[in-house]
């Protein structure tokens, strides 16, 4: 049984292990941890992983390959161009009509990060369509997932909200 002064204890220290490490990520943490190599290498393994998941229930690899583009494509068009502003409330300014993507390393063009997230897609469509050798049906659906992966992430799309869309 835990005594007063140690449940007094825990939302400071709860506190301290959850904002302290937020704010050490710079001005806005809703993006910088994006910029991690190690986020890089988490991102590929959970495609990985997905992939291995879809072959599980699908025995053929290049229908497992396309499954792992177009949920792969939701995932990320969702987390990355469609939510808007900062779970943080201390940076509840500039950034609340800014997506996730546009928050990432704010007015630069070809980082690092962006270049990540931009080939990840474009290799994962190149091994879609060479497994499912190359079947219309299949490429059609890998490229349509895979301009909701790129088209968003153009210099031209910057703060660009197509037919009013998301755009409160």
């Amino acid at each position: 049984r835990p005594t007063l002064p140690l449940l007094l204890c825990l939302p400071l220290s709860l506190y301290t292990m959850l904002v302290q490490p937020w704010s050490l990520l710079g001005p806005n943490p809703n993006a910088a941890w994006f910029q991690k190599k190690r986020l890089w290498f988490v991102y590929v393994f959970l495609i990985y992983v997905a992939r291995i998941v879809c072959a599980m229930f699908f025995m053929d690899t290049g229908l497992a390959w396309t499954i792992t583009n177009i949920g792969h494509a939701m995932v990320t068009f969702v987390i990355l161009h469609w939510t808007k502003g900062s779970p943080f409330p201390h940076l509840a300014s500039n950034d609340d009509q800014m997506t996730v993507w546009e928050q990432i390393e704010i007015e630069k063009i070809y980082t690092p990060t962006k270049k990540v997230f931009t080939s990840v897609p474009i290799v994962i469509f190149a091994l879609a369509i060479h497994y499912s050798e190359y079947s219309a049906l299949e490429f059609v659906w890998n490229a349509i997932a895979l301009g909701f992966c790129i088209i968003p992430k153009m210099p031209f799309m910057n703060k660009v909200r197509l037919f009013g869309i998301n755009s409160d």
